[in-house]
């Protein structure tokens, strides 16, 4: 009972070519949209230089980013189902455009505050909807693989740039270059389709069918959900744990380098392989990449234990994150789901770093645990995604393919 999808098609959006030019608009724009959270913790330090603020504030500056970009997701999810796509994408577009060249140059710290959070709110809205255009497609692992790499490109990129940017051209100047990025989503905007291809729901489908369907894509998010969490929750004390075991700077950023190129690298992996190997599969193989990587970083005893656990850490993530979007959207019928997967991913950068800071105390070692326990939570979800795909095709009488 799997709905045909048509690649990204609308009213007026037909062909091959308008196509493959809405997919490459789709893959750039979620990437750019979502650049600032990426490289935050350096724009951060450029806001502290230049508005000379204390560590609290800048803690604010990074909650306010945040928020802005999840109240963004949400409000996009309301958009998107009402009016043209590519409007809402180019007016959020300028106005984090706007916001985000205007910030480094306003009077004071509250009106910066606000400046960050309505270009998080715009950069949101532009991210969902390129996820929303993404998950249309009939390949969707190969388009989010698309998308996770080129995230990692950006990000390295960016980064490398930034403190370049700074140093000759001055801090206002360098923060002020994130309003660039939003202008390109601008450019690109024209190439999505002006509305999503929704399906109608098949008269012939039993209810039954019908709420086994919607169980499987609940679980599959929910799966993502706590996924991104187990990452989100870890990560941001890698460098912490590898200097607490006694490794030197050096040890610790040549094993986060490495990892990087890694997870850059890996995304591409769904790209090539597709859903061949199935969905659930390499899911449940990604995530036993990030356990391996989370014993790897249990206490690293030598630089090579912290470059193999960093390796095999974004080894899964950016896999498993790649192929748990592309099983969304495959269980999704409505692309309700599909929509609200900038918002989990949001809430999961906030909420992994709130448990670990909650319960962290003097035992570093426990944010190993937290995320193993998440991971095996997503784990145990894209099971039941699969087990209750598995009750809607026996009860539809159609199998479901490389699901395994």
């Amino acid at each position: 009972m799997r709905r045909n999808k048509h690649i990204l098609s609308t009213g007026v959006d037909h062909g091959r070519a308008s196509t493959l030019s809405a997919t490459f608009a789709g893959i750039v724009i979620s990437a750019v949209s979502i650049i600032a959270v990426g490289v935050l913790p350096m724009l951060v330090g450029l806001y502290v230089r230049r508005f000379g603020i204390d560590l609290s504030r800048a803690g604010w500056l990074l909650t306010v980013q945040f928020t802005g970009t999840g109240v963004g997701t949400l409000a996009a999810y309301w958009l998107i189902g009402r009016h043209d796509w590519r409007t809402i994408t180019a007016v959020s577009a300028l106005v984090a455009t706007a916001a985000a060249v205007a910030a480094p140059y306003v009077p004071g710290y509250w009106v910066l505050l606000l400046c960050i959070a309505v270009a998080g709110c715009g950069s949101g809205i532009t991210y969902c909807v390129a996820i929303a255009v993404l998950g249309q497609s009939s390949q969707p692992e190969r388009v989010f693989a698309g998308s996770i790499t080129a995230q990692g490109a950006s990000f390295a990129l960016y980064a490398m740039v930034l403190p370049r940017l700074a140093a000759h051209g001055g801090t206002g100047v360098a923060l002020a270059t994130v309003g660039v990025w939003y202008a390109l989503i601008v450019i690109l905007s024209p190439l999505l389709p002006r509305r999503g291809h929704g399906s109608d729901p098949d008269e012939t489908t039993a209810p039954a069918v019908s709420a086994f369907r919607f169980s499987s894509g609940l679980a599959a998010l929910l799966g993502l959900l706590f996924f991104s969490t187990a990452i989100f929750a870890f990560w941001g004390y890698a460098e912490q744990i590898g200097s607490r075991a006694g490794l030197n700077a050096t040890a610790i950023g040549n094993g986060v380098a490495v990892g990087f190129l890694v997870g850059i690298l890996a995304g591409a992996v769904p790209g090539i392989a597709g859903a061949r190997l199935g969905r659930v599969r390499m899911i449940l193989l990604a995530a036993g990449f990030v356990l391996v990587g989370l014993a790897f970083l249990v206490g690293p005893r030598t630089p090579a234990h912290f470059l193999a656990g960093s390796v095999s850490f974004n080894l899964g993530w950016a896999m498993g994150v790649a192929y748990f979007m592309a099983l969304i959207a495959h269980r999704d019928d409505s692309g309700r789901f599909v929509r609200l997967i900038p918002s989990v991913q949001v809430a999961s950068g906030m909420i992994g770093p709130f448990i670990v800071a909650s319960v962290i105390g003097r035992n570093i070692l426990i944010v190993n645990i937290i995320s193993a326990a998440f991971c095996v939570a997503a784990m145990i979800f894209a099971l039941l995604s699969w087990m209750r795909a598995s009750d809607s095709a026996r009860r539809s009488g159609v199998l479901i393919a490389a699901e395994k």
